[in-house]
């Protein structure tokens, strides 16, 4: 079994000194989950003994917001118009601070805290965490120096950690650019991505087909990132049929063949930037890659 890749096949879990060496000196991770009844977040430090915990009731009442704020997002979408939708931002997402008690997570934090790591769960990737207001005209991203990063889980950040960063020298890049044509920002998107690397390989628009897919499977294997800016969807029922949205057709997510002399471990890291793949997320397991839900590797 391939460690890197063993959530697909087994799941090991990662140890609690594994976990408190994720964040640097200054930073505290903030890791959300819930039970049946509650909302549980955990406090993590480098330096701690063990996390802080902080429970709080209100899970009906997230839940209740949650659902009016993505089937009010879908609304104005429909309708063209989102100017309904951002008026209500500020108060729902004052709302959401209320109830996950985010002033009481916050006095439990280090006062030398500049850095913080957010890991929601389940209908929590929904909201920007960072904009959570604290006070008049101030919000979670100002308080901190150091900013507000997030990570789908502290694993998938430690399996990251071991990968070189490639900052400053990024090679190898495959991209699918909006292959519908219709996906606002996604061409920007891959845009601004593509000129971090040095080299790279982009099927825009309506080159995004299957057989274009097909003949760069070589390039999409040696690819040290594969960025994925389209549609998607998936099956409940047989989730190896779950897929992306071409320009010409739907391909499954079960990669195409290989030829054996590509290296089996790459690409590093796939991004999938699409809507659909949302049950690993509500089930609070999985990966979130700049979609709105996540999707499991």
């Amino acid at each position: 079994m391939d460690g890197k890749f063993r959530f697909g096949q087994g799941v090991e879990p990662i140890t609690w000194e594994a976990i408190r060496q994720l964040p640097k000196t200054g930073e505290a991770i903030i890791q959300w989950y819930f039970t049946s009844e509650e909302i549980i977040a955990f406090i993590v430090t480098r330096d701690a003994e063990q996390p802080q915990v902080v429970r709080v009731g209100g899970l009906e009442a997230l839940e209740q917001l949650a659902t009016a704020y993505k089937d009010h997002y879908i609304q104005c979408c429909d309708n063209d118009n989102l100017e309904p939708w951002k008026e209500q931002l500020t108060p729902r997402l004052q709302r959401l601070g209320e109830i996950l008690h985010l002033e009481e997570i916050i006095s439990h934090l280090p006062k030398d805290c500049k850095g913080l790591i957010l890991v929601p769960y389940r209908y929590l990737h929904l909201f920007p965490l960072h904009a959570l207001p604290l006070g008049e005209d101030n919000y979670l991203i100002d308080a901190y120096s150091q900013g507000i990063r997030y990570v789908p889980s502290c694993q998938i950040w430690q399996i990251s950690k071991q990968f070189d960063s490639g900052e400053g020298n990024l090679e190898g890049l495959f991209a699918l650019q909006n292959p519908t044509g219709d996906l606002r920002n996604a061409d920007m998107e891959v845009e601004i991505i593509q000129g971090a690397f040095n080299r790279a390989v982009v099927l825009p628009r309506e080159q995004a087909t299957k057989s274009a897919l097909t003949e760069k499977a070589v390039e999409l294997a040696s690819a040290r990132v594969a960025h994925f800016a389209c549609h998607g969807y998936f099956n409940f029922d047989d989730p190896r049929t779950s897929g992306l949205v071409l320009a010409d057709a739907e391909v499954s997510a079960v990669p195409p063949e290989v030829p054996p002399e590509v290296p089996p471990e790459v690409p590093r890291k796939s991004l999938i930037s699409m809507c659909s793949p949302i049950p690993s997320v509500m089930a609070g397991r999985g990966i979130i890659l700049y979609g709105n839900m996540g999707m499991r590797f």
